[in-house]
């Protein structure tokens, strides 16, 4: 998983992929076009989101094994089978249930506690019941702008 935003390269922060070649030696490569020459140093050849890359010296610090992958980084990706461990917590609602099963396409296989996941099912979303004090600031900063303009 590449964990950062390359936006030269098409790169972002969650595509997944794997490495396809590993180079004996570093190879310079020229990434950039006839009106923008780019040296890099590439050590290998990697597929992310299906589109193949090279593996720069730089990329090293933004690439994570990936056998598992929470929800939060799953979001917008979408896989064959998934298996979602279920236990009560904080976080789990029904929005959570609802993104974590909607990464499958085929199969989906809940592996925990089944009275959790109908807890998170029946239950209103935890952002209803969410305590910020945003309305109140905006409101409060709007009274001092009328006032001061007054």
């Amino acid at each position: 998983m590449y964990t950062a935003n390359d936006w030269v390269r098409n790169l972002q922060n969650g595509s997944l992929g794997q490495i396809d070649e590993v180079f004996d030696k570093p190879q310079s490569v020229d990434l950039g076009d006839e009106n923008k020459p780019r040296i890099a140093i590439a050590l290998g050849m990697a597929t992310f989101d299906g589109v193949q890359h090279y593996i720069l010296d730089t990329d090293v610090d933004s690439i994570e094994l990936a056998y598992s992958i929470t929800v939060h980084k799953a979001q917008g990706s979408q896989f064959k089978r998934v298996i979602i461990p279920v236990r009560k917590s904080r976080i789990l609602d029904r929005t959570f249930v609802y993104t974590a099963v909607t990464r499958a396409q085929v199969q989906v296989i809940l592996v925990g506690d089944i009275d959790a996941v109908r807890d998170a099912i029946r239950l209103p979303p935890k952002a209803f019941s969410r305590q910020v004090g945003l309305k109140a600031l905006l409101e409060a900063e709007l009274q001092t702008s009328d006032s001061e303009t007054s």
